[in-house]
């Protein structure tokens, strides 16, 4: 809420975030990874999150197309403790100067045509 952001859905331990904007989903998955990073007791939990943006269909309270799909395979392919951004994400928000990205690498992602340049989001 502190992001403008909800939950749309879970599944098992995973999360489908929506968010207003880039640089709010970018800042709310950074909080996330910090403050769960903390862990529980003597144990750290380590989150991995994808974004992406673009339209989406909207039907009932769920999100539906290429977008979510792109979103969900990019997440799948961050390591524990790691935010991915999709090209798109990075191009939106790399101009307000108060996010450090990473090199980025080149994946293909399941089910979908063409590689894809995936940057890991430092911090803020």
């Amino acid at each position: 809420q502190q992001h403008r952001g909800y939950v749309v859905k879970s599944q098992g331990d995973g999360f489908m975030l929506a968010f207003p904007s880039a640089a709010l989903a970018l800042r709310a998955c950074l909080a996330m990874r910090d403050r769960i990073g903390k862990g529980f007791e003597d144990h750290r939990i380590n989150i991995r999150a994808g974004l992406h943006s673009g339209e989406a269909i909207k039907r009932d309270d769920d999100f539906y197309g290429h977008t979510v799909v792109i979103a969900a395979r990019i997440g799948s392919l961050a390591q524990g403790g790691e935010i991915l951004a999709s090209d798109l994400v990075h191009a939106l928000s790399r101009g307000l100067g108060s996010f450090k990205f990473g090199e980025a690498r080149h994946a293909t992602l399941r089910g979908l045509d063409g590689s894809f340049a995936l940057f890991p989001v430092l911090n803020e």
